[in-house]
């Protein structure tokens, strides 16, 4: 039973494939982010895109899973977790094709949005309804940066880097805004400024834009160490941690299997040993008939209190997705078992009865 769930990769990725990752995921960043502080674009990409991307998630843990497997069962040598992660769940290019589908025009905007004094001049308030116009046209400068931001982000969390220091600067966005509100400006221009001239409109917008507007934003985007104070410790203590009960459940796994075929010979030893002390074949498959169908009808039992107890534990904070997925992984695992300990209960019986069948011949010879 072991040897075909908890030792088998296989099912394990069979049982991830059944997981509601996207689901999972979903509910763990909001459960860690303020429902008034997550931006609507944000929300509505872990809604409705990131479920699209629930086969791309499950593939890349069952990348991870495997790499797991191969050196818990001996294929390789080592196992470096940081290098595991970073290949898999933490790959650039899972990253990227995620972001990709965030609406960063309408996320920006928001953004940009809460940053705008409440006190700006009402005469140039309708150009704020125009920001989303600058960030379509940001589109690819988002994406871009992220690709930029991606990768030193990533080593540093992993402890590959001691250091991060990511400066992004703003030049290109605040130049691009410039340009689409001053478009918008020209092409309507506010009632209020209708006797001035060309110039004076001019200088009037420039006023609203570098002394209003532009002091909201700030220059650059500055992430540094400071950013993710104690993530990468925390994580390199996990990863030590995680690696050592690794190395265990390892030698852990090198005794099963010693024990395994341990079992083996010493139940063909005992069987031997019983015809020996007992001379007698329909003797010898009695005690083998009863020895296995003792053990199926435990087995069986065990199964259905265990298939019928999980639907009632309270996992406590468990998230939803586990939770649902739980009692199918149970039923899962113990299916095998289920399937040996009713085999084993039939061999038994018919032990029982050819001992039964088989006795008075012995008798008559």
């Amino acid at each position: 039973t072991v040897n075909f769930t908890a030792l088998n990769p296989g099912f394990i990725n069979g049982q991830i494939e059944s997981l509601d990752v996207a689901g999972l995921v979903r509910d763990e960043v909001i459960a860690n982010s303020p429902a008034t502080e997550m931006p609507q674009a944000l929300r509505e990409f872990l809604d409705t895109e990131l479920p699209e991307f629930s086969e791309d998630l499950k593939t890349a843990v069952t990348g991870a899973v495997d790499r797991f497997y191969d050196y818990l069962l001996g294929r390789t040598e080592t196992l470096d977790l940081r290098v595991a992660l970073g290949e898999t769940v933490l790959a650039p290019e899972l990253i990227y094709s995620l972001a990709d589908k965030i609406d960063w025009p309408d996320l920006a905007e928001e953004l940009v949005r809460r940053e705008i004094a409440d006190d700006i001049d009402p005469t140039f308030s309708y150009l704020v309804d125009y920001i989303d116009d600058a960030m379509v046209k940001l589109e690819p400068w988002f994406r871009e940066t992220l690709r930029e931001v991606v990768p030193p982000l990533q080593q540093y969390l992993l402890g590959q880097s001691d250091t991060l220091n990511i400066a992004i600067p703003l030049t290109e966005p605040a130049i691009v805004l410039y340009d689409t509100l001053l478009e918008v400006y020209n092409r309507f221009p506010p009632p209020e400024l209708a006797g001035l001239t060309p110039a004076q409109r001019q200088t009037a917008f420039n006023a609203f834009f570098f002394f209003e507007l532009a002091p909201s934003f700030p220059t650059a985007v500055e992430i540094d160490s400071t950013f993710f104070a104690g993530a990468p410790e925390s994580l390199n203590k996990a990863f030590i941690e995680l690696k050592a009960d690794v190395d265990r459940l390892k030698e852990y796994t090198t005794y099963y299997w010693m024990a395994f075929y341990g079992l083996i010979l010493f139940v063909l030893l005992l069987i031997g040993l019983v015809y020996l002390i007992k001379r007698s074949v329909n003797k010898l498959l009695f005690f083998i008939g009863i020895i296995f169908f003792s053990f199926g009808l435990l087995g069986f039992a065990g199964v259905m209190a265990a298939n019928s107890t999980i639907p009632g534990i309270d996992f406590g904070d468990v998230p939803a997705a586990i939770r649902v997925w739980l009692p199918g992984v149970v039923e899962s695992a113990t299916r095998p078992f289920l399937f040996f300990s009713i085999g084993a209960g039939v061999l038994g019986i018919a032990g029982i009865i050819g001992s039964i069948l088989l006795h008075p011949h012995q008798s008559a010879t």
